[in-house]
Protein backbone atom coordinates (compact mmCIF):
# COMPACT_ATOMS: atom_id res chain seq x y z
CA UNK A 1 0.00 0.00 0.00
CA UNK A 2 2.72 2.15 1.13
CA UNK A 3 4.30 1.64 -2.39
CA UNK A 4 1.06 2.58 -4.18
CA UNK A 5 0.75 6.00 -2.67
CA UNK A 6 4.60 7.03 -3.30
CA UNK A 7 4.30 5.68 -7.35
CA UNK A 8 0.85 8.22 -7.08
CA UNK A 9 2.88 10.68 -5.66
CA UNK A 10 5.21 10.83 -8.09
CA UNK A 11 2.54 10.67 -11.10
CA UNK A 12 0.75 13.91 -8.91
CA UNK A 13 4.44 15.84 -9.18
CA UNK A 14 4.92 15.33 -12.73
CA UNK A 15 1.54 15.98 -14.10
CA UNK A 16 1.66 19.02 -11.91
CA UNK A 17 4.86 20.02 -13.49
CA UNK A 18 3.40 19.19 -17.28
CA UNK A 19 0.93 21.53 -16.31
CA UNK A 20 2.98 24.42 -14.78
CA UNK A 21 4.90 23.73 -18.30
CA UNK A 22 2.09 23.71 -20.35
CA UNK A 23 0.74 27.53 -18.22
CA UNK A 24 4.46 28.88 -19.13
CA UNK A 25 4.06 27.82 -22.86
CA UNK A 26 0.29 28.94 -23.25
CA UNK A 27 1.43 32.92 -21.83
CA UNK A 28 5.23 32.81 -23.68
CA UNK A 29 2.53 31.98 -27.12
CA UNK A 30 -0.37 34.79 -25.21
CA UNK A 31 2.46 37.25 -25.21
CA UNK A 32 4.91 36.12 -28.34
CA UNK A 33 1.76 35.65 -30.94
CA UNK A 34 0.63 39.36 -30.88
CA UNK A 35 4.05 40.89 -32.05
CA UNK A 36 4.35 38.25 -34.58
CA UNK A 37 1.43 39.16 -36.17
CA UNK A 38 2.50 42.70 -36.01
CA UNK A 39 5.99 41.61 -38.12
CA UNK A 40 3.89 39.60 -40.27
CA UNK A 41 1.72 42.51 -41.04
CA UNK A 42 4.99 44.93 -40.84
CA UNK A 43 7.10 42.39 -43.57
CA UNK A 44 3.69 42.50 -45.99
CA UNK A 45 3.24 46.03 -45.95
CA UNK A 46 7.19 46.75 -46.51
CA UNK A 47 6.78 43.75 -49.78
CA UNK A 48 3.52 46.86 -50.42
CA UNK A 49 6.20 49.61 -50.43
CA UNK A 50 8.73 47.99 -52.68
CA UNK A 51 5.63 47.43 -54.85
CA UNK A 52 5.02 51.15 -54.87
CA UNK A 53 7.96 52.18 -55.60
CA UNK A 54 7.97 49.76 -58.20
CA UNK A 55 5.19 51.03 -59.72
CA UNK A 56 6.68 54.71 -59.64
CA UNK A 57 9.69 53.72 -61.65
CA UNK A 58 7.22 51.47 -64.45
CA UNK A 59 5.04 55.43 -64.69
CA UNK A 60 8.38 57.14 -64.81
CA UNK A 61 9.12 54.76 -67.82
CA UNK A 62 5.75 54.69 -69.41
CA UNK A 63 6.74 58.88 -69.32
CA UNK A 64 9.49 58.09 -70.90
CA UNK A 65 7.89 56.42 -73.99
CA UNK A 66 4.92 57.94 -74.18
CA UNK A 67 5.67 61.56 -72.50
CA UNK A 68 2.59 61.08 -70.19
CA UNK A 69 1.93 59.11 -67.27
CA UNK A 70 -1.37 56.88 -67.40
CA UNK A 71 -3.46 55.45 -64.86
CA UNK A 72 -4.59 52.33 -67.28
CA UNK A 73 -3.45 49.03 -65.64
CA UNK A 74 -3.21 47.41 -69.14
CA UNK A 75 -0.94 49.86 -70.14
CA UNK A 76 1.24 49.62 -66.89
CA UNK A 77 1.32 46.49 -65.51
CA UNK A 78 4.11 44.81 -67.99
CA UNK A 79 6.35 47.33 -66.98
CA UNK A 80 6.08 46.32 -63.09
CA UNK A 81 8.64 44.58 -61.63
CA UNK A 82 8.02 42.29 -59.16
CA UNK A 83 9.54 42.65 -55.37
CA UNK A 84 11.65 39.53 -54.92
CA UNK A 85 10.96 39.37 -50.91
CA UNK A 86 7.80 37.74 -51.25
CA UNK A 87 5.74 36.48 -54.11
CA UNK A 88 2.77 39.08 -55.15
CA UNK A 89 0.21 37.83 -57.72
CA UNK A 90 -1.73 40.64 -58.96
CA UNK A 91 -4.87 41.08 -60.57
CA UNK A 92 -7.32 43.40 -61.98
CA UNK A 93 -10.38 44.45 -59.98
CA UNK A 94 -13.97 44.61 -62.09
CA UNK A 95 -13.72 46.17 -65.86
CA UNK A 96 -14.24 50.06 -65.93
CA UNK A 97 -12.34 49.75 -62.68
CA UNK A 98 -8.99 52.05 -62.07
CA UNK A 99 -8.11 49.50 -59.33
CA UNK A 100 -5.72 46.72 -59.34
CA UNK A 101 -5.81 43.89 -56.34
CA UNK A 102 -2.20 42.82 -55.11
CA UNK A 103 -2.36 40.06 -52.95
CA UNK A 104 -0.08 37.83 -50.94
CA UNK A 105 0.15 34.03 -51.73
CA UNK A 106 0.61 31.32 -54.85
CA UNK A 107 0.39 32.55 -58.24
CA UNK A 108 -3.12 31.42 -59.11
CA UNK A 109 -4.72 31.41 -55.95
CA UNK A 110 -7.26 32.78 -55.05
CA UNK A 111 -6.78 34.68 -51.29
CA UNK A 112 -8.38 37.99 -49.76
CA UNK A 113 -5.24 39.19 -47.94
CA UNK A 114 -3.16 42.10 -50.13
CA UNK A 115 -4.10 45.75 -51.03
CA UNK A 116 -6.56 47.03 -53.68
CA UNK A 117 -3.84 50.08 -55.57
CA UNK A 118 -5.57 52.74 -57.41
CA UNK A 119 -3.94 55.11 -59.54
CA UNK A 120 -4.93 58.77 -59.78
CA UNK A 121 -3.34 60.97 -61.98
CA UNK A 122 -3.59 64.91 -61.05
CA UNK A 123 -5.77 67.12 -63.33
CA UNK A 124 -2.57 68.51 -65.14
CA UNK A 125 -1.13 65.22 -65.62
CA UNK A 126 2.19 66.12 -64.40
CA UNK A 127 2.16 63.77 -61.78
CA UNK A 128 -0.10 61.26 -59.68
CA UNK A 129 -0.89 59.26 -56.44
CA UNK A 130 -0.26 55.34 -56.32
CA UNK A 131 -2.89 54.42 -52.95
CA UNK A 132 -2.52 50.64 -51.61
CA UNK A 133 -5.43 50.24 -49.24
CA UNK A 134 -4.99 47.24 -47.10
CA UNK A 135 -7.64 45.30 -47.67
CA UNK A 136 -8.83 40.95 -46.11
CA UNK A 137 -9.84 40.20 -42.55
CA UNK A 138 -6.89 42.17 -40.93
CA UNK A 139 -6.80 43.51 -37.79
CA UNK A 140 -4.74 46.89 -38.76
CA UNK A 141 -6.59 48.94 -41.53
CA UNK A 142 -4.60 51.75 -43.11
CA UNK A 143 -3.26 53.28 -46.63
CA UNK A 144 0.07 53.05 -48.15
CA UNK A 145 0.04 56.30 -50.34
CA UNK A 146 2.57 57.03 -53.07
CA UNK A 147 3.47 60.18 -55.12
CA UNK A 148 4.99 60.34 -58.22
CA UNK A 149 7.43 61.18 -60.30
CA UNK A 150 8.46 61.64 -56.48
CA UNK A 151 7.85 61.56 -53.12
CA UNK A 152 8.10 59.40 -50.46
CA UNK A 153 5.71 56.76 -49.24
CA UNK A 154 3.21 57.64 -46.21
CA UNK A 155 0.92 55.79 -44.33
CA UNK A 156 -2.49 56.82 -43.14
CA UNK A 157 -4.17 54.33 -40.24
CA UNK A 158 -7.44 54.23 -39.73
CA UNK A 159 -7.74 53.43 -36.17
CA UNK A 160 -5.40 54.15 -32.76
CA UNK A 161 -3.87 50.43 -33.45
CA UNK A 162 -3.18 50.94 -37.09
CA UNK A 163 -1.89 54.52 -36.37
CA UNK A 164 0.77 52.64 -34.02
CA UNK A 165 1.42 50.14 -36.85
CA UNK A 166 1.77 53.28 -39.30
CA UNK A 167 4.74 54.79 -37.03
CA UNK A 168 6.54 52.11 -36.81
CA UNK A 169 6.43 50.96 -40.56
CA UNK A 170 7.35 54.71 -41.42
CA UNK A 171 10.34 54.21 -39.09
CA UNK A 172 11.52 51.11 -41.15
CA UNK A 173 10.66 52.88 -44.41
CA UNK A 174 12.89 55.69 -43.57
CA UNK A 175 15.76 53.54 -43.29
CA UNK A 176 15.53 52.38 -46.41
CA UNK A 177 13.39 55.09 -48.93
CA UNK A 178 15.14 56.41 -51.66
CA UNK A 179 15.03 60.53 -51.40
CA UNK A 180 14.86 61.56 -55.14
CA UNK A 181 14.52 58.61 -57.78
CA UNK A 182 17.08 59.77 -60.54
CA UNK A 183 15.33 61.77 -63.00
CA UNK A 184 14.27 60.08 -66.51
CA UNK A 185 14.93 61.97 -69.32
CA UNK A 186 11.66 63.03 -70.62
CA UNK A 187 12.93 63.48 -74.31
CA UNK A 188 10.84 60.92 -76.00
CA UNK A 189 12.39 57.89 -77.49
CA UNK A 190 12.31 58.08 -81.16
CA UNK A 191 10.03 55.46 -82.63
CA UNK A 192 12.36 52.75 -84.80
Amino acid sequence: MHHFLKAGNKNGASNFGILIVALILALAAWLLLPRYFFQLEKNQSLSMQAMLVNIAIAEESYFAKHQAYTDNWQELIGLVAQPATLEITGKPLPPASSDYFFGFGRKGTHHSNGFIVTLRLMPDGASGIITAARSGSVRHRYDLIRPFPQGQTDCLAESETSSEFCDQFLQTVEIFEVKNLVPVNKEPIPEE
